[in-house]
C-alpha cells in the first residue's frame, strides 16, 4: 500500500488525485471476512430534460460516460472517464451535444421531489392510502426518510434476479452472463438499497425478499452484514410449473424473512400486536426493468 500511496501523489490533476486517496482509504478498510465483492463504480441516474454544464458528467448513445470540458453550440468537447473509451482521459473528443445526455452520480448533491400524477379514491376518504410512485428507488428511500425515518412496519423486496437473461440495468445498460463484474454490480446495487431500507425500518419490524437460486445465498450473506440483530428464516415458494435450468427444471423460488429480535419476542411471547395505529408497509417492486415503490399506510 505505501507503494500505492506513492504513486498516488505523483497524480497531477488535483480533483483526481483527491478522488484516489479516498478509494485507497476506503481500500484499507475493506472487510477481510463474510462477504467480500468489487464495489463498482458509482451508479448514475440520467437526467433527461435538464441542461448540459461545463463540467458535469454525460452520457453518451453507447451508456459510457464522459467529463464535459466545453459546450459551443450543438458542439462538446468531453473527456473519457478514466479511459475505457476511444480516447484517453487526456485526449478531449468532440462530440454533437444534442447526444448527450446529463446525469448525476450517486453521491453528488441531487434533490428528489414527487409530482403528482392523479389519484384513485374509493371508500372513506379519511381512511389509510396507499401511494405508489416510480422512481429510481434509490432516490425514492432518501426522500422517505424525511418523513418515515424508523417508522416502517414492513418492507418487502422482489428485486432483480440477476439471472443473466437482461432482467436489469446497471447504469441503464443491461447486465448480462457475460459480464465479469455482473455479482459485484448485483450486490453494489443491493447494499445501498438495503441501507437506507434499514433505515426505514421499525426496532419491531420484518424485512422480506423474494429471490432464486442466482442470488439467494450471496444475499442472504450481505443482508446478515447489514441486519446483525436480525433473526434470518428462508422458505421455499412453488411459483410455476416449471423453468428449465440447465439440466433440471426447477418449479420453486425463495422467500427470505429478517425478523428483528424484537419482533421474534413478540412472536415467541405470544403477545398481541396494537392495530390501533396505522401499519406501515414499503414494497419495492421492479416492473419491465424500472424500480417501482409502493407505500401503504393501513391496518392490518
Amino acid at each position: 500500500m505505501a507503494r500505492i500511496d506513492e504513486l498516488v501523489k505523483q497524480v497531477g490533476d488535483e480533483r483526481l488525485r483527491g478522488e484516489l486517496e479516498q478509494a485507497v482509504k476506503k481500500l484499507r478498510k475493506g472487510r477481510e471476512f463474510g462477504l467480500v465483492f468489487e464495489e463498482h463504480v458509482p451508479e448514475v441516474i440520467a437526467l433527461p430534460g435538464l441542461p448540459l454544464r461545463v463540467g458535469g458528467w454525460a452520457q453518451m448513445p453507447d451508456f459510457s460516460l464522459r467529463r464535459i470540458v466545453s459546450l459551443n453550440g450543438d458542439e462538446a468537447e468531453v473527456r473519457a472517464n478514466g479511459g475505457g473509451g476511444r480516447s484517453s482521459p487526456d485526449e478531449p473528443e468532440r462530440v454533437v451535444a444534442s447526444d448527450l445526455t446529463p446525469v448525476a452520480r450517486f453521491g453528488e448533491p441531487i434533490y428528489p421531489t414527487l409530482d403528482h400524477l392523479g389519484s384513485v379514491e374509493r371508500g372513506d376518504p379519511g381512511a389509510p392510502h396507499h401511494m405508489v410512485i416510480d422512481s429510481e428507488n434509490y432516490h425514492a428511500l432518501q426522500l422517505l426518510l424525511h418523513i418515515y425515518a424508523g417508522q416502517v412496519d414492513c418492507i418487502y423486496i422482489d428485486p432483480p434476479y440477476n439471472s443473466g437473461a437482461t432482467d436489469w440495468k446497471y447504469n441503464n445498460d443491461y447486465v448480462d452472463k457475460e459480464d465479469g463484474y455482473r455479482h459485484s454490480k448485483w450486490l453494489s446495487m443491493m447494499e445501498k438499497r438495503l441501507i437506507l431500507a434499514r433505515k426505514l425500518l421499525k426496532p419491531n419490524s420484518v424485512l422480506v425478499m423474494a429471490i432464486d437460486e442466482n442470488e439467494v445465498n450471496r444475499l442472504s450473506l450481505l443482508v446478515e452484514q447489514i441486519f446483525k440483530e436480525a433473526s434470518f428464516q428462508m422458505v421455499t415458494a412453488v411459483t410455476s410449473t416449471g423453468v428449465s435450468r440447465d439440466y433440471f427444471t426447477r418449479v420453486d423460488e425463495y422467500i427470505c424473512f429478517f425478523v428483528s429480535l424484537i419482533a421474534l419476542w413478540y412472536v415467541k411471547s405470544r403477545m398481541t400486536f396494537s392495530l390501533i395505529d396505522p401499519v406501515i408497509i414499503l414494497g419495492i417492486v421492479y416492473c419491465e426493468e424500472e424500480p417501482i415503490l409502493t407505500l401503504a399506510i393501513g391496518q392490518i
